[in-house]
């Protein structure tokens, strides 16, 4: 594909350098860049109109994930570039040693090092990319998943804060289950599970509590990564779609309405961004990205490109698109303004829009697990750190926030936990259970 970078840029130039980006790969997406990756989006949407900035905006997003991609997995790397791998890999994990407190998920965490990374030398200001925030701004609460508006109103039991030792901690008694997300509530940036956590889990199972996991993954990318772990009583998967009991026996399932896949279909061809569709197990796409190998790490399954048309009567369980944050609220206002009474979204991270058949929560799952079990919510307690764990979190018994959950849900629920990185689900559930921190240090 020839494209002539040194023209002034306009509408066509913009969709000719993202459709060259997407079908040649990154090699062709470094010489855009090196000619024209500077060029500040607020200048094109001045000269060209916002259509063409969003292009142009999306594509810078899409070359820096697919430049760091290629060099995370040593995947196609320029041979002009291959001697920055060692001090790339250096400053990474440089950067995961110092940054364990304040990561809100292990997608956002590879994320943030995606977007400050240089392409071949040339840096690419955070502030140029899509929905982010310059060095020491602060990001308004409005605009966090899950925030609360100016002026809404808190009770005091909402704001309570952290529970340091000495605070007052819920009764034990009333605990025969323990409900917990996944990504960034037990697993870490590298998808692991600390042996303590592991630990004290199994020790609370085998004393009767009953072990419920509650994520937005899909029921095979849940157990790849709790193998050897622990083996949960039950699964609330793909945000409360798919509800699974002992043996992995299905007990409900709840999928996407014809009508709302037509319509997500249409966003998928004009948003240049990843949209996943969860058909039982298997994920499907139409629209290539980079996102796409990404993903398939992420969750240990092999993306399907399909025909989006030929998926509008299969069983659905969930849509998930995958972008800038700021594009990913244009996509949520749509869907609510189109298809509020068919669809449910809810942000599992700032980069990830999860959209659910309408009335699809995690807590609703929750509860239709509790059912089988004979449970009630009041007799749950629930850790969790995002968006999609809020309503959960709520009305549990007892709702947790990991340490490393954004501040607007941290602020809707009275227990705050210490981070994933410093094994907060095992240490608050010792100081509830001190029999089990002596029992664990035992073993």
């Amino acid at each position: 594909m020839d494209v002539d970078f040194d023209k002034r840029w306009n509408d066509e130039a913009v969709l000719q350098v993202h459709k060259g980006c997407l079908a040649q790969g990154w090699v062709f997406g470094q010489e855009a860049f090196e000619r024209t990756g500077r060029l500040d989006c607020e200048d094109v949407s001045f000269l060209y109109g916002e259509d063409a900035a969003f292009e142009y905006s999306v594509w810078k997003y899409e070359i820096s994930a697919l430049q760091d991609i290629a060099v995370s997995h040593d995947m196609g790397i320029l041979p002009a570039d291959r001697r920055n791998v060692k001090r790339r890999r250096a400053k990474r994990e440089s950067a995961k040693r110092g940054a364990d407190r304040d990561r809100s998920s292990s997608f956002g965490y590879i994320l943030r090092i995606m977007m400050n990374e240089t392409i071949s030398g040339s840096a690419l200001p955070v502030s140029e990319m899509p929905g982010s925030v310059s060095p020491g701004s602060a990001l308004p609460a409005s605009e966090m998943p899950g925030s609360v508006s100016p002026g809404s109103p808190l009770s005091a039991s909402e704001m309570s804060g952290s529970v340091s030792p000495g605070s007052a901690l819920p009764d034990p008694e009333r605990i025969g289950y323990i409900a917990m997300d996944m990504d960034g509530t037990i697993l870490d940036a590298s998808y692991r599970i600390s042996p303590a956590v592991s630990r004290t889990l199994c020790i609370l199972q085998s004393r009767g509590k009953k072990l419920i996991i509650a994520t937005g993954r899909v029921l095979g990318a849940a157990v790849r990564f709790l193998e050897g772990a622990f083996e949960p009583d039950a699964y609330v998967c793909t945000n409360g779609a798919d509800i699974f009991g002992p043996g992995r026996m299905r007990i409900s399932s709840h999928h996407l309405p014809a009508d709302g896949l037509r319509m997500l279909a249409g966003l998928a061809r004009r948003y240049p961004l990843l949209f996943c569709f969860y058909i039982g197990e298997q994920w499907v796409y139409e629209r290539p990205t980079p996102m796409v190998t990404f993903y398939e790490k992420r969750t240990g399954i092999r993306g399907i490109r399909t025909d989006l048309d030929l998926i509008i009567e299969e069983d659905v369980l969930k849509c998930l698109v995958l972008g800038p944050h700021d594009v990913l609220l244009k996509v949520r206002q749509e869907i609510d303004a189109q298809a509020g009474s068919l669809l449910s979204t809810v942000f599992s991270h700032e980069e990830m829009l999860e959209v659910m058949a309408s009335g699809v929560s995690k807590s609703r799952g929750l509860e239709e697990c509790l059912r089988f079990f004979g449970g009630s919510l009041d007799e749950v307690i629930a850790f969790g750190d995002a968006e999609n764990d809020l309503d959960m979190l709520m009305a549990a018994g007892v709702g947790v926030a990991m340490g490393n959950a954004p501040a607007p849900v941290k602020a809707r629920v009275r227990w705050i936990a210490e981070s994933v990185d410093a094994d907060g689900v095992a240490r608050f559930l010792e100081r509830l259970f001190p029999q089990v921190e002596d029992e664990a240090k035992r073993a």
